[in-house]
């Protein structure tokens, strides 16, 4: 039955040298009966066919073991490759678009002296399905008869594959980097961190990228050397790689490599090239400058990204990469008033994202000098500043226009002394009719004065921390500024080292401002009240859409649901970024989350009547400001210090605003405890429903355990909520919402109710 020439071709049957093909728990139908449909591990080559099936603890059992000398039928199919024998056959599920299992099946044949077996049907279009890295890793040892490290399968068991950094496994994957190294073949991530190694592995790294072809940016870390020829060579001549981004960290790179690394910038696929704390001598860097410079131009890269180089030469760079978008150079040493003075001779085609952080802002700036209209977005974050230079800077950006409408400026981490603060905020108001839009204010002071600048910018974007002066009061003021906003789209709050409680005044600003449509809490600390407080924001104002908070999981179950089932009540769709509700093996509280963001449909918008409007705003900050001692002492009796400009300002959603410090009224209680038995026993049980009184109906969303909305946590009250439609009487919405307030003591919940 089998060509002996054949045999002696691919090394003998039973040759355990001749390489497999592994698909790590595919599924397999055995004997045409898809009800024995299970995941196994398969082996197959041009020799056999083995199966295993796992059991207990991840062990693995041989299930059945197959020379091809019996095969009667094989069938390379779309997603499948069917094996039939004398007794039993096998549908087997291929997990990658391989062209190998074709030439499997074409070995197979090759070795078959009947040429009517086996039927051969050719490769159309394979899906491709995840592979575990985790099973790969295992089985791959198992091959090999090497012992799997456990920490290597904790660390890959928990792994995150978008982005891909081995860099904690270091030393325990360096014994066997080349099993590890094969494993990661078919990892589906864009980005892979390469670690540094005592001994550079460029090697291996070239061996995966010439297999992978998902991997989309790639970091180096270690020093350049002659294997890193092996990494060009495969980015060069494979046409299935797909990197497009590289980074050079900590490369301690000498002048022997710098026409090497130009020949990188020359790719066309590389249109992102980043080096950070490349050189291993900083007097290399007019050598660097040169070579580069000599090679010129490089027309693939539009973002170029240069960290520590010190008094590298900006202007020959510029000359060098002709179809910049992006370019930054941070700790460069460059004087920030020279570099201003440079690209004030630009016209409109040059870069558009400048990043300078961490540079000098110690000579004169000319406030003469002007911006070119193709720059939407400049970052000068963590320089030392003079007032002087920072006004000047402000005054220029001030009155810079661009046809995008959208410029952001970076100011992080501005660092200047208290004088210089004082002297920066009385002269604030010097800057006429600012145009920014964007600021990113993290790790800086917020006084009175800057609120105000802000109000003045009209802006759409706001990162900022919690570092206020003067405590309380310029924490309050900054909360009426929120709440009278009426073009602040995005919100990003970062949390920092503050004895103060910021939290609950940012919430009430939250609550009341109807732009917001996006806000970031990530890694901010929320107490229960918090947390209560900020789902009843998030349910007054359901114009943010989206939500990124990371801190949620510190809580207890019992906090989180009542948070999920206060932002249920929205009825719009809130995206939650930065809390895995998969992670819960709660289903009401997946359930009530699918809810949220989704939205519910069952929930009536509210009525335009309803929206807030101007007057009301001013009367919630005037109740507010009645409490705020502090606040009057800066500008007494006038909550007007804040004055928009007048212009057209972005629709509010209609909404009902409430007053946070509303508590619940001692005689409201009295009188809900003198309703009929059976309401009692309905609030005994945390329910409230109506009964249908005329012919004439509509939907009214009622909550189940009002209490649920009170801020005191009650040991003894077992929380229950359920959303569901009620039918009650077609009343008038003033004289509806004052019944339920009074009747079922909701007068912190916000009502939808339709006329």
């Amino acid at each position: 039955m089998i060509n002996e020439q054949a045999k002696i071709e691919i090394g003998g049957l039973h040759d355990p040298i001749l390489r497999m093909i592994y698909l790590n728990y595919t599924p397999v139908i055995e004997n045409n009966d898809p009800k024995k449909s299970k995941e196994q591990l398969v082996l197959i080559s041009n020799y056999q066919l083995i199966l295993f099936k796992p059991k207990f603890m991840r062990k693995l059992s041989m299930h059945a073991s197959y020379t091809y000398n019996n095969l009667k039928v094989l069938e390379l199919r779309k997603d499948q490759i069917y094996f039939e024998f004398d007794k039993d056959n096998y549908l087997i599920t291929l997990p990658s678009p391989s062209a190998i299992f074709e030439n499997v099946c074409q070995s197979i044949i090759n070795i078959l002296t009947d040429d009517s077996l086996p039927k051969f049907i050719p490769v159309q279009k394979i899906k491709r399905k995840p592979n575990s890295i985790f099973s790969r890793y295992k089985f791959l040892c198992f091959l090999n008869e090497k012992k799997p490290d456990k920490k290597v399968l904790s660390f890959l068991n928990k792994t995150k594959a978008m982005q891909f950094t081995f860099e904690e496994i270091r030393e325990e994957v360096s014994r066997d980097l080349d099993i590890f190294m094969e494993a990661l073949e078919n990892l589906e991530c864009k980005r892979l961190e390469f670690p540094r190694f005592e001994t550079p592995q460029w090697d291996k790294l070239a061996k995966l990228l010439a297999q992978n072809q998902y991997i989309n940016q790639i970091v180096l870390n270690g020093p350049i050397s002659a294997s890193m020829e092996e990494v060009y060579n495969v980015l060069e001549k494979t046409k299935t790689t797909n990197v497009a981004c590289l980074t050079f960290q900590d490369s301690e790179a000498t002048p022997e490599f710098f026409s090497l690394i130009t020949k990188f910038m020359k790719l066309p696929q590389i249109t992102t090239l980043s080096l950070i704390s490349f050189l291993k001598d900083y007097g290399d860097v007019p050598a660097f400058t040169d070579i580069v410079y000599k090679n010129r131009p490089y027309e693939f890269i539009d973002t170029l990204e240069i960290k520590y180089m010190p008094r590298i030469n900006y202007k020959m760079i510029h000359q060098c990469f002709p179809h910049l978008d992006k370019i930054e150079f941070s700790n460069c040493k460059i004087s920030l008033a020279n570099y201003l003075d440079y690209i004030s001779t630009w016209n409109d085609k040059g870069v558009a994202n400048i990043k300078l952080e961490g540079n000098n802002a110690d000579f004169p700036i000319h406030e003469a000098l002007s911006l070119p209209p193709c720059i939407i977005d400049i970052d000068v974050s963590d320089i030392y500043w003079t007032s002087r230079n920072l006004i000047t800077f402000l005054k220029i950006i001030a009155k810079y226009r661009n046809s995008a409408k959208n410029f952001k400026v970076g100011l992080n981490k501005i660092k200047m002394d208290t004088k210089g603060w004082v002297q920066f905020n009385s002269e604030l108001k010097n800057i006429e009719e600012p145009q920014i839009r964007h600021i990113f204010w993290k790790g800086n002071m917020i006084s009175p004065e800057i609120i105000e600048f802000f109000n003045r910018c009209r802006l759409t974007l706001l990162t900022f921390g919690d570092n206020f002066d003067d405590d309380d009061a310029s924490v309050l003021l900054f909360r009426d500024y929120l709440i009278r906003q009426k073009y602040l789209q995005t919100l990003v709050y970062q949390e920092q080292e503050r004895p103060f409680n910021l939290k609950s005044e940012l919430i009430k600003g939250i609550r009341y401002n109807r732009s917001i449509n996006y806000l970031s809490l990530l890694n901010t600390q929320f107490t229960h009240e918090d947390i209560q407080m900020l789902g009843l924001a998030l349910l007054e104002n359901c114009n943010i859409g989206q939500l990124s908070i990371n801190t949620l999981q510190e809580h207890s179950t019992k906090t989180i649901n009542k948070f999920w089932k206060i932002v249920v009540g929205r009825g719009t769709p809130l995206k939650l970024v930065g809390y895995d509700i998969k992670k819960s093996d709660d289903p009401e509280l997946f359930e009530l989350s699918k809810s949220v963001k989704d939205g519910n449909p069952n929930i009536i918008p509210p009525d335009e009547s309803l929206r807030i409007s101007n007057d009301r705003i001013e009367e919630v900050i005037a109740s507010f400001h009645d409490s705020d001692e502090k606040l009057k002492k800066i500008h007494g009796s006038d909550s007007d210090m804040l004055e928009f400009p007048d212009e057209k300002p972005s629709e509010f959603k209609p909404d009902d605003a409430i007053n946070f410090d509303d508590d619940f009224d001692e005689k409201s209680k009295s009188e809900q405890k003198d309703t009929t038995s059976q309401e009692s026993q309905d609030n005994s049980e945390g329910s409230a429903s109506l009964t249908p009184q005329t012919s004439q109906e509509m939907l009214l969303l009622t909550y189940e355990g009002s209490q649920e909305f009170t801020l005191d946590e009650k040991e003894s009250y077992t929380p229950k909520f359920e959303t569901k439609m009620q039918h009650v009487p077609l009343l008038d919405v003033d004289a509806t919402r004052k019944m339920l307030e009074e009747k079922f003591n909701l007068k912190n919940l916000r009502r939808h109710i339709k006329k």
